[in-house]
């Protein structure tokens, strides 16, 4: 965005495409969600980079922005809020801590577990004490994996599921939780700057000038001189 306000266009199109994973998310019951569905099995397709031979373009770019780097923000930003677990499932939708699935933080438990691909709602019944999981292995737990078994089993153990609230996303960066498609092309264009001037800083000292006028550029956009306001 430069002085003029004018956007970045990439940006401003991942901040808009953006909204569409939001929409099919949240706005299933919709026709035309109803429609993805069982066209492309949508919210579900786009997070795992799901293709099919006969997808349309404007499907296969939204896969394709949804798999760039510059996309990597928005998800990061998006808290998976669990509910009664019918959306989300237990070992590969980071529904416990936003940047990392159970599947990803005890790998070795979920290459035995008997339930790689079920819901949450599945593997268990909730009771008037709380939630009662109903997990199956492949094979006996080995010593070695007893105390990640029980690291697991505090994680789960603390999460509260809620029987009548639905799955949903919370979008962090705004106050109601809900996306829009400004704040995502504010912290995507944000990261992006943050990036660009760290390259910008780095190239300072491969300059030819001498070093008191590098080391004091470098201060300068650093903002680390000895001024009024910064002492």
């Amino acid at each position: 965005k430069g002085g003029l306000g004018i956007k970045d266009l990439r940006t401003f199109n991942t901040a808009l495409l953006g909204k569409w994973r939001w929409d099919i998310f949240h706005r299933q019951k919709e026709p035309w969600a109803k429609v993805l569905i069982c066209k492309y099995g949508a919210w579900r397709a786009l997070e795992e980079g799901s293709r099919g031979c006969n997808d349309s373009t404007w499907w296969r770019d939204l896969i394709t922005v949804q798999q760039q780097q510059q996309n990597v923000p928005l998800k990061r930003q998006t808290e998976w809020k669990v509910g009664r677990g019918d959306k989300f499932r237990f070992w590969e939708d980071p529904w416990i801590n936003t940047e990392l699935s159970l599947k990803e933080k005890f790998q070795r438990l979920y290459q035995i577990s008997c339930h790689q691909k079920q819901l949450i709602q599945q593997l268990g019944t909730h009771t008037n004490t709380g939630r009662e999981w109903q997990l199956n292995w492949r094979r006996h737990l080995f010593d070695s994996e007893i105390a990640m078994a029980d690291s697991f089993l505090g994680d789960i153990s603390q999460q509260q599921l809620h029987p009548l609230r639905e799955d949903t996303w919370i979008w962090k960066p705004e106050p109601a939780g809900h996306y829009s498609t400004k704040s995502g092309y504010d912290l995507i264009w944000g990261e992006l700057m943050e990036a660009r001037q760290e390259q910008d800083y780095g190239a300072i000292w491969k300059l030819k000038i001498p070093t008191k006028t590098t080391v004091f550029t470098w201060r300068l956009l650093r903002d680390r001189l000895p001024t009024k306001q910064n002492l």
